[in-house]
This record gives C-alpha cells, sequence and structure tokens, in this order.
C-alpha cells in the first residue's frame, strides 16, 4: 500500500512496474482490493453481502 502511496504522491498515479496496475473508479467500476494477496474483483457473496 505504501508503494502505491508514493508513486501517487510522486507522480499522480499510483501504478508502477513494480504493483499490479490499479484501474481508475469508473463506469467499470473498478477497484483493486489488497489483502494478504491481490484481487482485481470481487466475489460475488460479497457483493451481494454489501449490497443488503
Amino acid at each position: 500500500m505504501m508503494e502505491y502511496w508514493v508513486e501517487f504522491a510522486k507522480k499522480g498515479t499510483p501504478n508502477s512496474i513494480n504493483n499490479p496496475t490499479w484501474k481508475e473508479f469508473g463506469v467499470e467500476e473498478n477497484y483493486l482490493i489488497l489483502d494478504q494477496s491481490l484481487e482485481n474483483s470481487p466475489k460475488s457473496w460479497k457483493v451481494i453481502f454489501v449490497k443488503l
């Protein structure tokens, strides 16, 4: 997470060649899950739970 913040502060984007791409949030509602492992989309049951 620190690397993303450093890149964002330096370049205005959190992306670097060393980390998975953090896509811009928009119509497709892209986001990055930061955990022990990185995921690019939620599990469907998590989305259902959040929407309740």
